[in-house]
């Protein structure tokens, strides 16, 4: 599906009303169509600019997750697969 633009909203074109001026009225038709299309364009507008902070945000999110588990493939923070993680905290005596 094609998204609908602003320049498609400007190009729309209706035929005049008949002698009798029968039908809508062109001038607030196409005032709509104005409004519509700067709607729409601010709404593209937005969308691009979430998409580009979406795109940011995944990419930073991946770096840190990268360094991250580089750090702790060098430190022994996580028990193996089966084994129980370490104690925190104060030892309790038995």
């Amino acid at each position: 599906m094609t998204l609908l633009t602003a320049r498609d909203l400007r190009g729309v074109r209706f035929a005049p009303a008949g002698r009798r001026r029968e039908g809508l009225d062109a001038a607030q038709v196409y005032a709509l169509l104005a409004r519509l299309a700067a709607e729409l364009e601010l709404l593209h507008g937005q969308l691009g600019g979430a998409a580009a902070e979406n795109h940011r945000i995944k990419t930073a999110l991946r770096d840190w997750q990268e360094r991250h588990a580089a750090c702790c493939r060098h430190e022994s923070h996580w028990p193996a697969a089966g084994q129980s993680p370490p104690a925190t905290g104060p030892a309790r005596p038995g």
